[in-house]
Parts: C-alpha cells; structure tokens; sequence
C-alpha cells in the first residue's frame, strides 16, 4: 500500500514533490504521514535590542502560519495519522 507522505520544512531525499514550506495552506488531511520541521522561517528585517525581528507584516504571516499548522497537526492526531516532528533550537 502507498501512502502519502507531506513534509513541512524538511526536505526528505527521494521526496521533494511532497515538501511544502511553513507559508503554505496546505491541509495535512489528504496524507498519511507528515514530516515536521518547525524552523522559524526567514525574513527578518528589523533590530530589536540587539537581535533580530520580523516587522509588522512578517510578524503577521508568521502568527497566521503558527495558528494554521496548530489547527492543522491537531486534526491530524485526532484522527489517529503519524506525524514525524524534527526539533530545532530555539531562536
């Protein structure tokens, strides 16, 4: 049996037609595994204190895409699929 396979961040060998990145709407309903990566995507553009920041609308895109995804990987393991989740440190 085959079974799809969506990766989000993480680009697997072999498999880069199911890679989509943390930007996209993507529903994770029509797979049977999904690969996780949550990396803090790029577009800094600002200075905070010494360290880097996202602007008013970069801090949007990334507060809409983290409130996707969480609505996303909880309907995913509510119905009982198998999630792969790649920890990165924290930024």
């Amino acid at each position: 049996m085959n079974q799809k396979i969506i990766s989000v961040n993480y680009e697997i060998p072999g498999h880069s037609d199911d890679l989509v990145n943390f930007g996209s709407k993507t529903s994770l309903m029509d797979s049977d595994i999904v690969v996780f990566k949550p990396d803090t995507p790029d577009g800094y553009e600002e200075q905070y204190q010494g360290k880097s920041s996202y602007n008013d609308t970069g801090s949007f895109h990334f507060k809409e895409s983290s409130q996707h995804w969480k609505s996303e990987m909880s309907g995913f393991l509510n119905s009982g699929k198998t999630v792969f989740l790649f920890l990165v440190e924290k930024e």
